[in-house]
């Protein structure tokens, strides 16, 4: 999922912006009982809505790629970063979503906890 999120020169969405196919990709994981489900979103441009077949191609070349690389050590090093920077520097949410996730962590989260949730 990192590296689908990923902006970076090589990425996904480098190449995707370079034809002119999408503005953006982003990729969540959702943990069920038994099984994970990953969810990529691609928001396409004009020229990709009319080329899906080129950018969904384009979208498993990317995957084989990186089934078929060998874990680097700077993934693991950027990983390890990355949610402290967030957790740092976070972005700014919406009042209304900031409270629903407040009133849901009060439901599940030890009172210590409340403000930084599952973020920690």
């Amino acid at each position: 999922m990192h590296l689908i999120n990923n902006e970076g020169d090589g990425s996904l969405l480098s190449l995707l912006k370079d034809d002119d196919l999408a503005t953006s990709v982003e990729a969540e994981c959702d943990d069920y009982r038994g099984f994970t489900l990953l969810t990529v979103t691609i928001k396409m441009t004009a020229e990709g809505l009319s080329n899906t077949e080129e950018l969904i191609c384009n979208f498993f070349q990317y995957i084989d790629l990186l089934k078929s690389s060998t874990p680097k050590k700077w993934i693991w090093e950027e990983m390890k970063v990355v949610p402290d920077l967030e957790y740092k520097y976070p972005n700014k949410e919406d009042t209304t979503e900031a409270v629903k996730t407040l009133s849901y962590n009060m439901l599940v989260i030890l009172i210590a906890d409340f403000v930084t949730g599952f973020n920690l």
